[in-house]
């Protein structure tokens, strides 16, 4: 996998990551003047958030040994950033182990 994105890159958007994984019901957070903007604003900040946990994901690739539990996972990988139209506002909540939520059987 090609080194596409440096965690160097995504400062602001680790640290907002971090704190969502401190609080158990996640953070949310908007622009300080919404405007009549907020869509495309909030569209921009889910993509850097995304792009941050990729870049997290490929440092964890050089940072674990293939084989290891964190080699190519991201710690956010169990949240998901959610665009809230009625409070426009982004929030970063955990959802779980999706695995945990699904029947999954063997096809015979």
């Amino acid at each position: 996998m090609a080194n596409k994105y440096n965690i160097d890159m995504f400062r602001t958007e680790e640290e907002l990551w971090l704190r969502a994984v401190e609080n158990p019901k996640g953070i949310s957070f908007r622009p300080k003047d919404p405007g009549a903007n907020f869509h495309s604003w909030a569209a921009n900040w889910r993509l850097r958030m995304h792009k941050c946990r990729m870049a997290d994901r490929q440092r964890n690739l050089t940072l674990y040994p293939p084989g290891h539990a964190k080699h190519g996972k991201s710690a956010f990988d169990s949240y998901i950033v959610r665009i809230d139209e009625e409070t426009l506002c982004l929030r970063i909540e955990y959802r779980g182990d999706d695995l945990d939520s699904l029947i999954v059987e063997d096809n015979e």
